[in-house]
């Protein structure tokens, strides 16, 4: 939550220029675009990493029997 005295400050420190704004905070500039991307990217490898346990999981439950855990092409 942000103070209304505080967004004036901000407002007033934009208006007369004296405020700077780390590149990377911005999506209007390369180095705000990269890190935008970076971030979709690791996104998407976490939720590539999730499926992959949860596809290893599913093929490794389905391919054991029920009474003792081994895999039931050994019987």
């Amino acid at each position: 939550m942000y103070h209304s005295e505080d967004v004036l400050h901000l407002a007033e420190a934009l208006g007369n220029g004296t405020v700077s704004i780390d590149p990377r905070w911005r999506t209007d500039t390369r180095q705000g675009r990269q890190e935008q991307l970076r971030e979709q990217l690791a996104g998407c490898g976490c939720l590539l990493l999730i499926v992959l346990v949860i596809v290893a999981l599913a093929v490794w439950g389905l391919s054991t029997d029920e009474t003792g855990g081994e895999p039931s092409y050994w019987h």
